[in-house]
């Protein structure tokens, strides 16, 4: 296959304005002086009110929080959300059900608040179940202001349901627009005909929430991925921008880091490439006519390239990213799903459905699934730090190893996930790994820190924590 030509006229990349976002948290960074600024649930409720929501009352605790927050943030230089977000919560608030928070810095807290609400995930929390919420922001040395909303609903508080006239309507939009509920009287009715029988409305079924669709390694921690193209760090790793509210002709299906990890490539279904941090672009294959859709990607050593892999076994170069054939020809009992560049860059694997491996330039096989029946098909694939061995994960959480790839534990057969498996993200050492779950789990095994988290959605930030 022809290594192809990259042109100003294939470029997807767009600069975006930094969002954040996830008990449910998100993150946002658009851009520490002691004073603080102003700020408080007005925005909230009237973004509510417009929605045809009920009003959140403001709560003294929770903007205690917030407040302390934002001026953490401020000190450190950097979007975190709150630590032990939960129990904070519950010292203020007993009894409460359900918590959440928004995190943001930029120019003005208004600046951050249209921002919050051109994030799906941070207008998911604006507008979300709750009853109190607290904001506080908190001015930095720079001028840069930074803002953090906490959400709660106290206990056997009734749902913040739309007013009867005024359902809420959910836009695709980036921008929310108000409802408005016509007014209209109701028909007569004869004494001597009969009186019809009231019928049910539905009100249209909100869109799905992102999914995780990917993740990989960051400079100090790991990045996930979702099909809106939402970027999410974890631990100390960076945040460079996400993909999430631009005009995408395609869902997202996965991101690859660049060696400092200070930046990264996320990869669209139709081609479409957004370079992010010091990740460079180099070209898409979103003007192309493609057999098959893309499945997976990834960025050479130098971070000046990278490889993507399509369902049929085609394999695009761009940039410096070597190529060294691909299974576009050969005929597969299963698609492709995925696949691995090696360690030096002048080789990579793909992997189907059914287990099949197919090894490239100086990609060394070391065993395959092919033949061997399987419980859920497989999803992913990662080498180790060596090359001399991967990782093969199936959709139920099973874990394979081969070469010299070890063995640290699986899901499969565990306690169930609400969904499947989505992949695999190796650690450093080579000694462990975690496995991602599209409802936004993450479990580590080896010498990984920590066992299982529950990634609670919180929103998209202008920069992902």
């Amino acid at each position: 296959m022809r290594k192809p030509r990259t042109t100003l006229g294939s470029r997807r990349q767009s600069r975006v304005r930094r969002v954040v976002g996830f008990v449910t948290v998100s993150l946002l960074v658009l851009g520490a002086t002691a004073t603080p600024a102003a700020a408080d649930v007005s925005f909230i409720n009237a973004q509510r009110a417009s929605a045809g929501l009920a009003a959140v009352s403001s709560h003294g605790g929770l903007a205690s929080i917030a407040a302390a927050h934002s001026r953490d943030m401020a000190a450190a230089g950097g979007l975190s959300h709150t630590a032990n977000l939960g129990s904070k919560v519950a010292s203020v608030v007993s009894g409460y059900a359900a918590a959440g928070e928004n995190v943001g810095v930029g120019s003005s807290v208004s600046a951050v608040n249209s921002m919050f609400m051109q994030s799906a995930s941070h207008r998911a929390n604006i507008l979300g179940n709750y009853n109190l919420a607290g904001v506080g922001a908190f001015t930095g040395s720079d001028g840069r202001v930074w803002v953090t909303q906490v959400f709660a609903r106290g206990s056997g508080s009734a749902p913040a349901a739309p007013a009867p006239t005024a359902p809420r309507v959910t836009s695709s939009s980036s921008a929310t627009s108000p409802t408005v509920a016509a007014r209209s009287t109701a028909p007569r009715v004869s004494r001597s005909a009969p009186r019809p029988a009231p019928v049910a409305v539905a009100a249209p079924a909100p869109p799905p929430a992102p999914t995780v669709v990917g993740g990989f390694r960051g400079s100090n921690g790991y990045l996930l991925v979702t099909d809106d193209g939402g970027v999410f760090t974890y631990e100390d790793a960076v945040f460079a921008g996400s993909a999430a509210g631009l005009s995408q002709n395609a869902p997202v299906i996965g991101g690859s880091p660049t060696p400092s990890g200070k930046g990264y490539v996320v990869f669209a279904r139709d081609g479409g490439v957004f370079a992010f941090g010091d990740a460079t672009f180099v070209g898409s294959a979103g003007d192309m006519q493609l057999n098959a859709p893309i499945v997976g990607g990834d960025t050479s050593p130098t971070g000046k390239g990278y490889h993507l892999y399509s369902r049929d076994g085609g394999v695009f170069a761009f940039g410096d990213a070597t190529f060294v054939g691909s299974a576009g020809d050969v005929q597969l009992n299963a698609p492709v799903v995925g696949g691995a560049r090696t360690p030096t860059g002048r080789g990579y694997l793909l992997v189907s459905a059914d287990g099949g491996v197919f090894t490239f330039g100086d990609a060394r096989f070391a065993g395959s699934l092919a033949g061997v029946p399987l419980h859920a098909p497989i999803v992913g694939i990662a080498f180790t730090p060596t090359g001399f061995g991967y990782w093969l994960v199936a959709a139920d959480g099973g874990v394979f190893a081969f070469g010299d790839a070890g063995y640290f534990g699986g899901l499969a057969g565990g306690p169930a996930t609400t969904d499947a498996v989505r992949g695999i993200i190796p650690a450093p050492s080579g000694n462990g790994y975690w496995l991602m779950t599209a409802d936004k789990q993450v479990t580590g095994f080896g010498d990984v820190t920590g066992p299982i988290r529950r990634l609670a959605w919180m929103g998209p930030e202008i920069r992902l924590r």
